[in-house]
């Protein structure tokens, strides 16, 4: 299973790998296969989709990540205030990396 979420968060006991990946490798994950959104801004759906190049739905599910799971975090560079909702130029300017969360145990 691919998850798709905008902070990387551990939701089950167990061993991480964590890893930044390219904007390329993360357009391939969703493109190549089927995820699940627990994306829970507009703001954060809409940049990620115009950079993924798919249709990312807000979607405040709670996930529970089991072996062998992926999760695409979308991780911000900075930190926004309590209750802001950003826009996508004010997302873009904070700056953003594409991180890989597998749980391999």
């Amino acid at each position: 299973m691919i998850y798709l979420v905008n902070s990387p968060i551990l939701t089950t006991d167990g061993s991480y790998k964590l890893q930044t990946i390219s904007l390329d490798d993360a357009r391939k994950m969703v493109t190549a296969g089927q995820y699940t959104s627990a994306i829970g801004h507009q703001s954060t759906a809409d940049i990620m989709s115009t950079l993924l190049g798919v249709t990312i739905a807000v979607d405040r599910i709670r996930i529970s990540q089991m072996v062998g799971d992926q999760v695409l975090v979308f991780a911000l560079k900075g930190r926004p205030d309590i209750g802001a909702d950003l826009t996508v130029d004010q997302l873009t300017d904070m700056g953003y990396t594409f991180k890989l969360l597998t749980r391999i145990e």
